[in-house]
């Protein structure tokens, strides 16, 4: 594969080879970087000349017309030494890996022609690292760091990866540090490579990203300068809104064969000054979801009442002045229930003395009466039954035109 891409031609037509006792080209020591790299019996660095003895170099490394440039000089094992292979990295990484990664894929496009579709998927992910990683200096590397973790080990340092994929090839790649933030890191990329991407793989792609993207900042900054694809947050008031308002008589079933349990209402909206469209999607299988995690957390919820430590408990241990005093924190303590209210509530009376010692009550001592509340709990059925309402809803925004749609594809993705 190294032979169909031409990668040894491509990395030494970006990398600078000079060097007084260059034996080997970038892109050959680059080659054998990644022979090591993939082997089941990988080496280290400093043991790469011992790996390559036992590999037949004039097939894995010469096939590229790299004699040319050798002159008359053989390449042996010995060659590819750790020094040879650090200077190699080194100017890699000054270079630029992300610029390097994204030529190398241009060139793929262009010669192998297999990235079909018009969309590139854009997402990160986390990798968890072990070990005691000290706080670096600031000079311009990543950082092992804390940060909301994807594989759910908060309690690892970590970095994070960004891609974008067509047609699930890679055709970006860069590490970040461990507590970058999706919502920044989308908008820097899109501002620094997107036109790039652009110009090396076709004006007429749409970025595809997930609801990270969705913010005022990037869209008022990146929001017209590609064409982009994104999940709208249902933490946005206009969202909350358009989710409820469409009937689902004015949905519209998808064509495509694949989406038979979805359905479609498009609208319009201009969030952030930017024109787009709004697809309020309906799934079957989402509202199915949906509906069980709904009830699973009611039930849940109605566990927690029962616990001795729940604000329902506390209530029923704390003495009132009065009936109204009870029922008002009562009340309370209701609104700030999503989905269960008071179905009865009880009260009962305690005599006890004025003063709030403890003793016998004499028939001289003041005394005033407590109230003590007793509070059964019910589902809130019309409120469950309106959360059921938007269930299996969501919102995908394009600035993609209808006249610029194709219109399967786009309701594929």
């Amino acid at each position: 594969m190294c032979d169909e891409l031409n990668l040894i031609d491509i990395i030494d037509a970006e990398l600078n080879n000079n060097h007084f006792n260059r034996k080997i080209s970038s892109g050959q020591a680059s080659v054998a970087i990644i022979l090591n790299l993939l082997n089941v019996l990988q080496k280290p660095l400093m043991l790469s000349d011992e790996f390559m003895e036992i590999r037949p170099l004039d097939r894995l490394i010469n096939r590229s017309d790299q004699m040319a440039i050798l002159s008359e000089n053989e390449i042996t094992a010995e060659h590819f030494n750790q020094h040879v292979l650090g200077r190699t990295l080194d100017k890699l990484y000054d270079h630029g890996l992300e610029e390097l990664f994204m030529t190398i894929a241009s060139a793929t496009f262009r010669k192998f022609n297999r990235f079909g579709s018009k969309f590139y998927h854009a997402d990160t992910t986390s990798m968890s690292v072990h070990g005691k990683y000290e706080k670096g200096s600031d000079d311009g590397l990543i950082k092992l760091t804390y940060g909301h973790s994807k594989a759910h080990r908060p309690d690892l340092k970590q970095f994070v990866i960004s891609m974008i994929c067509c047609n699930r090839i890679p055709i970006f790649l860069s590490t970040l540090s461990g507590n970058t933030s999706d919502k920044a890191h989308f908008q820097e990329l899109i501002k620094q490579y997107g036109q790039q991407v652009k110009a090396e793989f076709g004006q007429d792609k749409v970025f595809v990203l997930d609801s990270a993207f969705y913010n005022e900042p990037n869209l008022e900054t990146t929001g017209t300068s590609v064409k982009w694809i994104s999940r709208v947050p249902l933490t946005i008031d206009e969202a909350k809104q358009q989710l409820v308002e469409p009937k689902l008589a004015q949905f519209t079933a998808c064509k495509h064969d694949d989406l038979k349990d979805y359905k479609i209402y498009e609208t319009e909206s201009d969030y952030a000054g930017i024109n787009q469209r709004w697809l309020v999607v309906f799934s079957k299988g989402k509202l199915k979801r949906d509906k069980k995690k709904l009830l699973r957390m009611v039930a849940k919820k109605e566990e927690m009442f029962t616990s001795s430590h729940s604000k329902r408990n506390k209530l029923q241990r704390m003495e009132f002045e009065s009936e109204e005093q009870a029922l008002e924190t009562v009340k309370q303590w209701e609104n700030e229930q999503l989905y269960h209210r008071i179905d009865q509530i009880s009260y009962q009376t305690v005599q006890k003395r004025a003063d709030g010692k403890r003793g016998r009550i004499g028939k001289d001592t003041a005394i005033k009466t407590v109230y003590s509340i007793k509070i059964v709990i019910k589902p809130d059925q019309p409120s469950i039954d309106q959360k059921l309402e938007t269930g299996g809803r969501f919102i995908i925004a394009t600035n993609v035109a209808r006249s610029e749609e194709h219109t399967s594809e786009l309701q594929s993705h």
